[in-house]
């Protein structure tokens, strides 16, 4: 239920009526086993358009219902980062390329970052999703999927991102936080930089912010910011179902 999505990754020649045929055999185990409830949160649509809307047909004809986030994913390509994004976020990026150093750290600095990452939250009177243990689990179960990130001085870290690689060629920033104190800033901005320059050296062509939804709201502040610092806006389905 905690994660932010998971659903069905398919071949690109796969028909709707094989697809449906699949997902009746799925139903079929599932209220064998005694599962009463099916939950499917998918990924972005901008990830695949056309396998977004082919399972949304399928899904809809097989009489589940659905909801809506809104999200937004940054397209990396030869265009540099810093023409994607909006003068006056452009203009913080120049002052944080000036103050800050960029640097990917490896998974010893989890607890550091992750300390950092809750403060900032904190300060904003938000919260994690995961604990501690909980996030040391994930990489010790994916340990080349989760990268580090951060971004201060040789004394402090004024920005600091845990990012999931998702597939080959696309990054999921999991927990990104800069501190209060560095608003005017916002080396955020230049963290984000920082990786996209990372993921075009990997050609990796997507980086995936997350939702702006909050209690199932659109924040508007929050989309703001994301499409301020390069994001598209796209949309991510969760289909439920009662068996």
């Amino acid at each position: 239920m905690r994660a932010p999505f998971g659903g069905f990754e398919f071949y690109r020649k796969l028909s709707k009526e094989q697809l449906e045929d699949f997902v009746i055999q799925i139903q079929q185990k599932l209220i064998q086993l005694g599962v009463n409830e099916i939950l499917i949160r998918n990924h972005p649509n901008l990830y695949n358009e056309c396998e977004a809307q082919l399972l949304n047909d399928s899904l809809l004809n097989l009489e589940f219902k659905f909801s809506e986030d809104v999200c937004s994913i940054i397209l990396v390509d030869e265009k540099p980062y810093h023409r994607k994004i909006k003068i006056s976020e452009r203009q913080k990026l120049v002052k944080a390329e000036k103050l800050f150093e960029f640097e990917r750290v490896n998974r010893k600095q989890l607890p550091t970052l992750y300390s950092f990452i809750a403060s900032c939250r904190e300060e904003r009177n938000q919260s994690l999703s995961m604990t501690l243990p909980e996030l040391r689990k994930l990489v010790t179960v994916f340990p080349d999927r989760i990268l580090f990130f951060k971004v201060g001085t040789n004394s402090e870290i004024s920005a600091a991102a845990i990012v999931i690689r998702v597939s080959k060629t696309i990054l999921y920033t999991f927990y990104y936080a800069h501190t209060k104190t560095h608003n005017r800033i916002s080396p955020v901005v230049f963290l984000i930089s920082g990786i996209y320059d990372y993921a075009l050296k990997l050609k990796i062509s997507m980086i995936d912010l997350g939702t702006s939804m909050i209690n199932g709201h659109v924040n508007k502040s929050l989309l703001h910011f994301k499409t301020s610092i390069g994001g598209v806006v796209t949309k991510k389905q969760t289909f439920t179902k009662m068996l």
